[in-house]
């Protein structure tokens, strides 16, 4: 598939293949995103199949102004208005109820659809053109930076995008469809021998990496073995000193009731010799 690079005089032709179900890299007012019919499912999947995105995730729909709204979204709030007239065209996304024209594969069979209408004026003339809402995530393979140039999308998308070289706009036959599948099977073929011949190679690689293997699991192996035994000793060199911290606690606790008790016998004492010496002074007034 061959991807061409389109300027700002091509908007009639980027436009009618949007319609015809082809995928264009289109220019925002943030990034370059990949844009495909947003009411025709097949051209929407053509979008996960580039990127590589999983279809669980949904996609937003690209508006030239906000008339078109109404024929894609349905109990539209007046707020929802309000917030088109002041931010649109502009980055406002707004999640709104869908008709039934919006294909599942846009919304992830949500009930609701992202609407948006980009502030940039290559992209709505695109829009206004093709008469249809164009569904266009970032133009970029799913984990790469999204693409702020056309150089940026030229290089993660090229061969990915039809646009506009799909088979309609080259005027490609039958014939020339053969000779393709011709060449690519030649091309195959070769690869194949190819890597027959790398197979050698790597399998003698293999066994290298294999020996190494096994001297690295007899080295981990090893150091497992002593790392165990250090650790037994801690183990066993904590316990010692737990058993003194718990002999230590011990003595002083004996200690503490040895000082009780000998408070207790000197105040019995003191109070036998109070009490005698009461009995010696009640003998003697009698």
């Amino acid at each position: 598939m061959n991807t061409q690079l389109l300027n700002e005089k091509d908007i009639q032709q980027a436009a009618a293949i949007l319609r015809d179900g082809g995928l264009v890299g289109i220019p925002t007012e943030t990034v370059y995103g990949l844009g495909a019919n947003g009411l025709n499912p097949q051209a929407v999947a053509r979008i996960f199949q580039a990127k590589g995105r999983p279809q669980d995730n949904p996609l937003i729909l690209h508006i030239p102004s906000i008339d078109h709204l109404d024929r894609y979204c349905k109990g539209i709030p007046l707020t929802a208005y309000r917030l088109a007239e002041h931010f649109w065209p502009g980055p406002l996304t707004m999640i709104l109820a869908r008709r039934d024209v919006v294909p599942d594969v846009v919304t992830a069979g949500l009930d609701t659809v992202g609407m948006r209408c980009p502030a940039h004026a290559l992209c709505r003339a695109i829009l206004r053109d093709a008469d249809v809402p164009v569904a266009a995530p970032s133009g970029n393979t799913s984990g790469r930076p999204s693409p702020t140039s056309a150089a940026h999308m030229w290089e993660d998308m090229d061969g990915k995008i039809d646009v506009p070289e799909a088979d309609a706009y080259l005027g490609r036959n039958k014939q020339t469809k053969i000779e393709e599948k011709k060449n690519s099977t030649s091309t195959t073929n070769k690869t194949s021998q190819k890597t027959g011949s790398e197979d050698t190679t790597d399998t003698k690689n293999t066994d290298t990496k294999n020996t190494d293997t096994k001297n690295t699991e007899s080295q981990t192996s090893a150091t497992s073995e002593t790392t165990t035994t250090t650790t037994e000793k801690t183990v066993t060199t904590e316990t010692k000193e737990q058993q003194k911290q718990k002999e230590e606690k011990k003595k002083q606790e004996q200690k503490k009731e040895k000082k009780k008790h000998m408070t207790g016998i000197t105040i019995a004492i003191a109070a036998v010799a109070v009490f005698a010496i009461l009995v010696l002074i009640m003998r003697k007034k009698m």
